[in-house]
C-alpha cells in the first residue's frame, strides 16, 4: 500500500509504502474491540438515562416554558432553579439574558419611538423639500426658459447691445455689430473703449463722462463710422451698473437712427418752408404799400431759411433794376442804387425769364454788383430768380449762400416769387385803383366847392389837415387812408343845397339856417350805398356833432361821438375859421388854435384839440402850406 503526503511549505511529496496484509490484520483487531466496547457503553447509558430522566425533566420544562416566553415577548419572565449545578447556572443564565433582553427591547422601544418621531419629521421635511425642489425646478426652467428667450432676443434684435466693463472694455457685443458696422464682434471683444475712436467719434470721453452718479442713465445720439467708411447714427440708451456702491461696468443698447434723424431734419426743413411760405403769404396780405411789403419779404426769407443775404430789384420804366429790399448777413455789401440791365447778370435774367445760379469761379458772372459778396466767407453761391407775372417779368430775387442751393430751397424760393410777383402786380393795381378813386372823390368834392369861390380847396384841406391829425395820434395806416378820404367827402351832401343859400352874404334865415344843417344827412343817403366804410360814413354824418354830443344833425342820438367824426370835425372848424368867407374875413392861424383852446371838452375833443395845438407848434409851415390849396381837382 502506497501513500502519497505534500509537505506544503517546500512543496515536496513524500511516498510511504507498507505490507497490506499486515495493516488489513491491525484493522481487524480494531474493529472486533471497538464494537465490544460500544456494547458495553450501550447498557450503560440506557442505565443512566433512565435514572436521570426523571431529575432533570422538571428543570428541562422551565427552561422550555421559559424560552416559549421570551418568543412572545415576554422579557419580564424569570426561572427558578435554585441548584448548584449546570442547571442553576443555566437558570441564571437565562434570568440575567432575559433582564438584558429587557433593557434591550425597552431601549430599542425608546430608539423607535424617537426614530418613528424623526421620521415624522423627516417625512414633513422631504414633503417640503420635494416642494422646494418643484419650485426651484419650475424657477430654474423658467431661468432657463428666460435665458433662452434672451439669448435669443439678443442674438436677433436689430439693435447692438454691449457691455463695458469697470476698466472700460468691451466684455460683449451681440452679432448684429457685423451687420450694421461690418466689422466681428471679435474685434471688439477685450478693448479699452480709448481704441475704438476711429470707429465711434468721441467714445472715450462718453465712456468714462458716465462714472459720476450711482444709477446714472444716459441717452444721447452718437456718431458711428463703419467698416466701409460710411456714417450711421446710432441712439445710445446706456445705464451704469452699481455693486455694493461699488461702479462695475456699463450696459447699453445702441439703435441705428440715421434715416429716422434724417427724416427728423426734412421734416424740421419742409416745416420750416412752410411756415416761411405762410409768414411771407401773411406778409404778402398785410400790407399793400410796396416797399415795405418787399422788405418784410427778404427779411422773412433770409431769416427763415438761414440766408446770408437776400434782395430784391424792380424794374422801372427808365429800365433800371431799383433796389428795393435787403437782408441777411451780408446787407452791408449790397450796393444801393439802380443798376442798368446791360451792367449785371441780372440783366440776362430780365431777358430770359430764365434763373441763372454761379459761384465765385464762375468769373463771365462777377460783377461790381456781386463781387464783394461771393468773395465772403459767408456766401459762395448766388441765384437770381424773375419776378414774373402774367409773362411779364418786373423784377428779380437774388439770394446768396455759402453752400449750392438744393433743388428743395430753389423750388420754394421759386413759389414765393411767384407769389411776390403777384402780389407786386396787385398793389400796382390797387394804388392806381387808389389813384383813381380819389381822383372821382375829389371831383365830387370839386362839383361841391364850385358853387362858391370861397370854399375852394376847403376839402382837400380838410382831409390834409385830418390825416396830420390822425398819424400825429399813430392811428393805423388803414385809418389814415380812411379818414382822407373822409375829409374829402365831408361837405358832399351840400350839393343838393341851393346855390343861393351857399353862396348868401348875409345872416341865414331860420329855415335857411335848417336846411344847411341836413347836409351830413343828404351826403349819407348819397352814399350810403356805395359802400364806404363806417369810419368814413360816420365822418360824413357827424362832423358837426359836438364833443358834448349837441349840434346837427339834431334827431341822431348816439352814445359817444366816433373818433373820426371828432377828427374831420377839429380839421373843418380850423379850416373854416383859417379861411376868407363872404361874410366874414380869415382868423390867424394863432386865433384859430385859441378858438379851439376856449371849446376844448365841449364842441370838440379835447385830446384832437391837443393833437392839433402840438401839430401847430411843431409844422406850423407845413399848416401854412396846406391853407394855400384852392382846388381838388389834380
Amino acid at each position: 500500500l502506497g501513500v502519497y503526503n505534500t509537505i506544503p511549505s517546500i512543496d515536496w511529496q513524500v511516498l510511504s509504502i507498507v505490507n497490506s496484509n499486515i495493516i488489513q490484520q491491525q484493522l481487524n483487531d480494531i474493529m472486533n474491540s471497538f464494537i465490544f466496547a460500544m456494547t458495553i457503553g450501550g447498557v450503560l447509558i440506557i442505565l443512566a438515562s433512565l435514572f436521570f430522566s426523571r431529575v432533570f425533566s422538571q428543570s428541562v420544562e422551565k427552561l422550555k416554558n421559559g424560552t416559549i416566553e421570551l418568543q412572545k415577548g415576554n422579557y419580564d419572565y424569570r426561572i427558578e432553579i435554585h441548584r448548584n449545578d449546570e442547571f442553576g447556572q443555566l437558570s441564571n443564565a437565562f434570568n440575567e439574558m432575559a433582564m438584558k433582553l429587557k433593557e434591550s427591547y425597552d431601549k430599542l422601544k425608546n430608539t423607535t419611538n424617537e426614530l418613528l418621531m424623526n421620521n415624522d419629521q423627516l417625512q414633513e421635511m422631504n414633503i417640503e423639500l420635494e416642494a422646494s425642489y418643484e419650485q426651484l425646478q419650475a424657477t430654474t426652467d423658467q431661468l432657463n426658459e428666460s435665458e433662452t428667450k434672451y439669448r435669443v432676443l439678443i442674438e436677433n434684435m436689430h439693435d447692438m447691445v454691449f457691455v463695458i466693463d469697470s476698466e472700460f472694455k468691451v466684455t460683449f457685443v451681440n452679432d448684429q455689430v457685423e451687420k450694421i458696422l461690418g466689422y466681428k464682434k471679435e474685434y471688439f471683444m477685450a478693448k479699452d473703449i480709448k481704441s475704438l475712436e476711429h470707429v465711434c467719434e468721441g467714445i472715450s470721453d462718453w465712456g468714462r463722462s458716465t462714472k459720476t452718479t450711482e444709477n446714472y442713465n444716459k441717452s444721447q445720439v452718437v456718431k458711428f463710422k463703419s467698416k466701409d467708411g460710411k456714417i450711421i447714427l446710432f441712439e445710445i440708451n446706456s445705464k451704469d451698473i452699481y455693486e455694493n456702491q461699488q461702479f462695475i461696468g456699463i450696459q447699453g443698447v445702441a439703435r441705428d437712427v440715421t434715416k429716422r434723424v434724417q427724416m427728423e431734419k426734412e421734416i424740421l426743413k419742409r416745416n420750416r418752408e412752410l411756415l416761411t411760405i405762410n409768414k411771407i403769404s401773411m406778409t404778402l396780405n398785410n400790407t399793400m404799400e410796396l416797399k415795405s411789403m418787399l422788405q418784410n419779404c427778404v427779411d422773412d426769407i433770409s431769416s427763415m431759411l438761414e440766408i446770408p443775404l437776400c434782395s430784391i430789384r424792380l424794374l422801372e420804366e427808365n429800365n433800371n433794376l431799383e433796389l428795393m429790399g435787403y437782408a441777411g448777413q451780408l446787407s452791408h455789401s449790397i450796393i444801393n442804387r439802380g443798376i442798368s440791365l446791360d451792367d449785371d447778370v441780372m440783366g440776362e435774367v430780365i431777358r430770359t425769364g430764365e434763373i441763372i445760379e454761379f459761384n465765385v469761379n464762375d468769373r463771365e458772372f462777377i460783377t461790381p454788383f456781386n463781387k464783394n459778396v461771393l468773395e465772403s466767407d459767408v456766401a459762395n453761391y448766388s441765384k437770381i430768380f424773375p419776378l414774373k407775372v402774367r409773362g411779364n417779368i418786373v423784377g428779380t430775387l437774388t439770394v446768396s449762400t455759402k453752400e449750392q442751393f438744393s433743388e428743395s430751397d430753389t423750388s420754394i424760393i421759386t413759389s414765393l416769387c411767384n407769389a411776390i410777383a403777384t402780389n407786386i402786380e396787385n398793389i400796382n393795381l390797387y394804388q392806381n385803383l387808389k389813384k383813381n378813386y380819389i381822383k372821382t372823390i375829389k371831383t365830387l368834392a370839386a362839383a361841391v366847392e364850385a358853387k362858391d369861390k370861397y370854399t375852394q380847396g376847403h376839402s382837400l384841406r380838410v382831409s390834409k389837415y385830418a390825416v396830420m391829425i390822425a398819424e400825429h395820434a399813430n392811428l393805423s395806416k388803414e385809418f389814415c387812408e380812411e379818414i382822407e378820404v373822409a375829409g374829402i367827402l365831408h361837405d358832399i351832401g351840400k350839393i343838393g343845397i341851393s346855390d343861393q343859400i351857399l353862396t348868401k352874404p348875409g345872416k341865414l334865415t331860420e329855415l335857411e339856417y335848417k336846411l344847411i344843417t341836413e347836409h351830413p344827412m343828404i351826403g349819407n343817403r348819397i352814399l350810403r350805398n356805395v359802400g364806404f366804410s363806417e369810419i368814413i360814413m360816420n365822418a360824413l354824418k357827424y362832423h358837426h356833432k359836438r364833443y358834448d354830443l349837441k349840434g346837427y344833425p339834431y334827431y341822431e342820438n348816439i352814445d359817444e361821438l366816433p373818433i373820426e367824426a371828432c377828427i374831420i370835425g377839429v380839421a373843418d372848424a380850423f379850416d373854416a375859421m383859417t379861411s376868407s368867407r363872404a361874410y366874414k374875413t380869415a382868423m390867424t392861424f394863432n386865433d384859430a388854435i385859441q378858438e379851439l383852446k376856449g371849446n376844448k371838452g365841449t364842441q370838440f375833443h379835447p385830446k384832437i384839440v391837443d393833437a392839433m395845438i402840438e401839430i401847430f407848434n411843431k409844422d406850423e409851415e407845413v399848416l401854412r402850406e396846406i391853407a394855400l390849396t384852392k382846388t381838388v381837382a389834380s
